[in-house]
């Protein structure tokens, strides 16, 4: 099956490429490490969670602000603030290691809300601005060509990420159950962060990335669709906070529970996410055929299924099995539900509605952090991933509602 390749601008392919620099330095290097990284310095899994809520809140908090200081200094300038925090945060992570007492157990904590600042500023003001600088033809497949490149950056970071800690084990003579390797091993997220800040810098800042004018905010906007955005809201919260389930705790599980490698966890990530890549590039078609309402209904089925195996048999085969069919329907769901909601949205809304996409995506994370912490810690993982076989399940009938309803919902908005 042959992929063409649009041609969606010059202004469209560097802000892909920029993105997917910082994904693999946010979502390849830093996340596959960040775990492992505090379970070195000698955390439990209450602590993992309060430390992945950490992040998902800050997100969270700053989903509206974000898109609202996009509208208003514009949503080039935005990304690129937020590129600017992320590598300061990268920066500061090795100090960690070497803090007593009680900053050192909080000083992740503080790390992970600038991170999380950053990439809100970034993930928030990128998708609207991508779609108003593709081209007219190709503005219906540049979120699945975006997922598609985010998703080839995710995976050369996770692989890379993986085999970092003990490249700066062997070169520091320091053993992998040490914390240093893993924060010097994130910390090398600078080099790719910076690549992409240099990448958004070739773009001109021009008139249309400027905030709108009072006219146009006053007189030329048509109401807020609040019922369908309502709709989508309380299906992410379901389908986000069941994800969490598997993205915030499946590598510690991996790690601790059933004593797999660093690198094995990273490879498997990598394996999942090379998957997601032709996946993406291929949903077009499949939304196409079955309708994006159905896709969405597909993957959180997809999802409640994978979590199902590390119930039924939590062994190394099904948590890789779960992981990698978690990334492949990721890679598929986001530019999916991204389609699905601009279609309801109005342009002139659409900033709004991502930072109000980001918020729940957020707040949901930090949720489902917070309760699978003490649910581990209580009952254990099979229990919390029989939590996120539920709540996706409730998703499903959720979306399945929703497809079916969405013309008299829009009619109503």
């Amino acid at each position: 099956m042959r992929i063409r390749i649009p041609r969606f601008g010059r202004k469209a392919t560097l802000y892909i490429i920029g993105h997917a620099l910082a994904t693999a330095a946010y979502l390849g290097i830093f996340s596959l490490l960040k775990v492992l990284f505090v379970l070195r310095l000698g955390f439990g899994p209450e602590y993992v969670g309060w430390y992945n809520a950490a992040g998902a809140i800050a997100y969270s908090a700053m989903g509206i602000p974000s898109g609202m200081l996009g509208q208003r200094f514009g949503r080039g300038r935005m990304i690129r603030l937020g590129g600017v925090i992320l590598v300061l945060g990268y920066a500061l992570t090795p100090l960690t290691v070497s803090m007593p007492g009680a900053f050192r157990a909080a000083f992740p904590f503080v790390l992970q809300a600038i991170s999380s600042f950053g990439w809100s500023l970034t993930i928030v003001n990128h998708v609207p601005n991508l779609l108003s600088a593709a081209t007219s033809e190709t503005r219906g497949q540049v979120t699945f060509w975006n997922q598609g490149v985010r998703g080839a950056g995710t995976f050369a970071g996770t692989l890379v990420g993986g085999l970092l800690p003990a490249l700066f084990g062997a070169l520091l003579g320091a053993s992998l159950d040490q914390a240093l390797p893993y924060g010097l091993a994130m910390a090398s997220a600078v080099v790719l962060s910076v690549a992409s800040l240099v990448t958004l810098w070739m773009i001109p800042l021009d008139d249309e990335e400027e905030a709108l004018s009072e006219s146009e905010q006053a007189t030329d906007r048509p109401p807020f669709p609040v019922l369908p955005m309502a709709f989508i809201l309380l299906f992410l919260l379901f389908r986000q906070a069941s994800w969490t389930t598997s993205r915030a705790f499946l590598n510690a599980f991996m790690d601790k529970e059933l004593r797999m490698a660093t690198a094995t966890i990273g490879l498997i990530s990598s394996v999942g996410q090379l998957i997601g890549i032709a996946a993406s590039f291929l949903t077009p078609r499949l939304t196409r055929r079955f309708s994006e309402g159905s896709v969405l209904i597909g993957t959180a089925m997809a999802l409640a299924a994978s979590l199902g195996l590390l119930v039924v048999a939590p062994v190394a085969l099904t948590a890789g099995a779960s992981q990698i069919t978690t990334f492949i329907g990721s890679a598929i769901y986001l530019p999916t539900l991204q389609l699905f909601m601009l279609e309801m949205i109005p342009d002139q809304w659409r900033s709004l509605a991502y930072g109000m996409l980001s918020m729940m995506m957020g707040g949901s994370f930090a949720l489902s952090s917070l309760a699978g912490g003490y649910i581990i810690a209580g009952h254990g993982y099979r229990a919390l991933y029989a939590y996120g076989v539920v709540l996706a399940l409730l998703a499903t009938l959720l979306i399945a509602w929703l497809a079916r309803h969405r013309e008299a919902i829009q009619a109503r908005k």
